[in-house]
């Protein structure tokens, strides 16, 4: 849903263009993106999926400065990436595990409910289920 814009292509007479991979219908700008209502239901979603976890609960305790914050930084192009938060699981083996902080979780659930569940979704085989909505475990099976 995200207007997602290809090479730029020089013209003739001087001008430059870009050429557009998503359909007119599913085109959302950068600024539509990130709107605080758009970056606030992803958060709520996130939430929703992950809120017994010690990290998003310690998020959620001053969640309206952080996600201020966020929505700032993302509509005043000041967002960067966290260091990730680096941990250790032994079952069924053992294997070290880095985690993007809830800051960033927030922007990756953005991304793929605008930009790519809606342009790489449709292009799907019919029996994919990864991450898809209304396709979880029985659909896979």
């Amino acid at each position: 849903m995200v207007e997602l814009l290809g090479e730029r292509s020089r013209h003739d007479d001087g001008c430059t263009s870009r050429v557009s991979i998503v359909p007119t219908s599913e085109r959302y700008t950068y600024a539509q993106m990130v709107e605080s209502e758009r970056i606030i239901e992803a958060y709520r979603g996130l939430m929703k999926s992950k809120g017994s976890r010690r990290s998003t609960h310690e998020f959620s305790l001053d969640e309206s400065t952080r996600v201020g914050a966020l929505i700032w930084d993302l509509q005043h192009g000041e967002y960067r990436l966290d260091v990730q938060e680096r941990f250790r699981v032994k079952d069924p083996k053992p294997r070290d595990i880095m985690a993007p902080k809830i800051r960033d979780r927030i922007v990756q659930r953005l991304l793929c409910d605008y930009v790519i569940t809606p342009v790489v979704g449709p292009r799907l085989v019919y029996d994919n289920a990864a991450c898809q909505k209304s396709k979880g475990t029985h659909f896979a099976l």
